[in-house]
């Protein structure tokens, strides 16, 4: 779909102020490149103090040009909605890499980590100094320093992204008094309190990340919002090394002195930071750099880069869904991730449910969207009449012939069960589904009367058009033909199943084995087995410790159970939250 000059690929996700999608700018001479489409939503884009934070955000953003910070390209309006074009880094977001991480039962070599987070430093720094034109420190704070918005590319560049939240001194939106803003696992004390920031919290969230991407765990969890926030601001949290012993003591103590709870405490700027990251990586056993990160994502997400680089070959198209209103959440692909995240957001690193799969080109997602998905932002309408007249012809074509098809499966319908062979249902799970290649066809608009089931059984078997749709996207839209009374077979294929078994999981950086009730079940870290329902003896064994961890669990079926285990000097049960000792 075309809207200007930009060709629009797919849907990257929806927050709570903008929408966000991966498109191609095309230029003369056949110029083409990626890039990273936010536009304000379009019922806050009414609201005059939406789009003076809009601005805010893009002028800031404007402003940084340094190669440690995703750069904005481009602004505008797409139909009287303020958008941005920003760079897209052909990479992952910091978050999924840990997950993917904690899937494949690695761990992260701190030495990549503590370069990641050196070159944050690059960026932050670069930012906390900037000046106006007139020489006036601008005081930018990002606010928001979290793995979601520290992107890596496959070369091995890092960039800091998702300005949203940064305040500068002459904003001309300023932030709420006492509000807080971010994600609160990540917040400094100050912030978290909303009491006055300066850079020094960046510093502290910056430290909480290297925490968690070194040792596998947040190091300000709790039960509840209030519990965080006091762990964070009483600064109680296992150091390092009281996880694992082999922890270097130069990495944690940068990690300790980042997290102080006093900012008098802490580094002073950024790049006092980098330059004890730099110094640590040049006492390192091994030399670490762009090259071996690079490396290391190309062992880790070959194959998401493979299925990233054929979204740009799909056709104008097939490349974004008629119907712009449809809500979906993924494991970030591109440069730039923004609005709220995910729920479930902020749960610890170790039980965090894995990133959403990429579906391949062409595949669609036929789902209604889950009870409680907020509703969707009115239809942009410059992208319906964004269409070639040429298309058009086209698609009173195609949908000639999808009525005709849908009248033929009308006929099969009305034709005695005993002559119909039974439908098969396939066994593939929900994402096998969307990565199927569809073949192209054209929207019929709704026709009144059309009942809701019946739509939903055409379109579980007729081909709808080549857009894709993330899970959660809108239910398909009812085609102009008559009324099919949907069949028994099809509507009992797509119940869910109940479920018999639930699932244990044990989140620790200790490799050992794990046994329940006496038998050899797996290995940590990354262990995860699925158990029948009740009560099941769990016991841990770290390798080459003469300690075991030792404890009882409940299964539930459905349910995931989740351990942490920490490496202490005595054996506990579990605890009530899921803790072995």
């Amino acid at each position: 779909m075309h809207v200007g000059r930009y060709r629009f690929v797919d849907r990257l996700a929806v927050g709570g102020m903008a929408e966000v999608f991966i498109a191609i700018a095309q230029g003369s001479e056949g110029f083409e490149r990626p890039v990273v489409v936010k536009r304000l939503l379009p019922h806050l884009a009414a609201l005059p103090r939406f789009r003076q934070m809009f601005v805010d955000e893009a002028r800031i953003m404007l402003s940084l040009q340094h190669g440690n910070i995703v750069q904005i390209l481009d602004m505008g309006r797409l139909d009287g909605v303020p958008f941005l074009a920003l760079e897209y880094v052909d990479g992952r977001d910091l978050r999924t890499v840990l997950e993917r991480v904690r899937q494949h039962g690695m761990a992260l070599p701190r030495e990549l980590m503590a370069f990641v987070a050196a070159e944050v430093c690059r960026g932050l720094d670069y930012a906390h100094r900037k000046r106006d034109d007139q020489g006036r420190p601008l005081h930018i704070v990002h606010r928001d320093i979290n793995p979601a918005n520290i992107f890596i590319s496959y070369e091995g560049a890092v960039k800091v992204g998702d300005f949203g939240l940064a305040k500068a001194r002459d904003n001309l939106e300023q932030s709420d008094a006492g509000v807080i803003k971010g994600k609160l696992s990540y917040l400094s004390p100050e912030q978290a309190q909303g009491q006055p920031i300066d850079l020094r919290s960046d510093i502290f969230s910056l430290g909480t990340t290297l925490y968690e991407a070194t040792t596998g765990q947040r190091p300000f969890g709790g039960d509840s919002d209030v519990e965080i926030v006091m762990r964070v601001r009483d600064g109680r949290y296992t150091r390092p090394s009281l996880l694992d012993p082999e922890y270097p003591p130069a990495l944690e103590a940068i990690v300790t002195r980042a997290l102080q709870p006093d900012p008098r405490d802490r580094y002073a700027t950024a790049a006092v930071m980098g330059e004890e990251l730099q110094r640590y990586l040049q006492s390192a056993p091994s030399r670490t750099g762009d090259r071996r990160l690079a490396h290391f994502l190309d062992e880790l997400l070959g194959q998401d880069r493979r299925s990233q680089s054929a979204l740009f070959r799909l056709p104008p198209a097939q490349a974004l869904p008629p119907v712009m209103s449809s809500v979906s959440h993924r494991g970030s692909l591109s440069d730039y991730r923004h609005g709220a995240p995910p729920a479930g957001d902020e749960e610890p690193l170790a039980i965090d449910p894995p990133p959403v799969p990429l579906p391949a080109a062409g595949g669609v997602g036929v789902a209604a969207p889950p009870a409680g998905r907020p509703p969707s932002p009115p239809p942009l309408p410059s992208l319906a009449r964004a269409t070639p007249p040429h298309d058009r012809y086209i698609g009173w074509l195609a949908g000639g012939v999808l009525v005709a098809v849908a009248g033929l499966l009308l006929w099969r319908a009305l034709q005695p069960a005993a002559a119909l062979d039974p439908p098969r249902v396939s066994d593939a799970p929900r994402a096998a589904l969307r990565r199927e290649r569809r073949p192209r066809a054209t929207r019929v608009p709704p026709r009144a009367g059309v009942a809701s089931a019946d739509a939903a059984a055409v379109a579980a078997v007729a081909p709808r058009d080549g857009g894709r749709r993330g899970e959660g996207g809108e239910a398909p839209q009812a085609q102009d033909v008559a009324p099919v009374r949907p069949r028994a077979a099809v509507v009992a294929a797509r119940r869910p199943r109940r479920p018999t078994r639930g699932v244990l999981e044990i989140a620790t950086t200790l490799a050992g084995e794990v046994y329940v009730d006496g038998r050899l079940a797996g290995r940590t870290p990354g262990f995860r087995r699925e158990l029948r329902p009740g009560r099941h003896s769990v016991s841990v064994r770290p390798s080459g410790r003469q300690i075991r961890h030792d404890g009882l669990v409940e299964i539930v079926a459905g349910k995931t159970q989740r351990l942490t285990l920490t490496a202490g000097p005595t054996t506990a049960a579990p605890s009530k939250r899921g803790a072995m000792r």
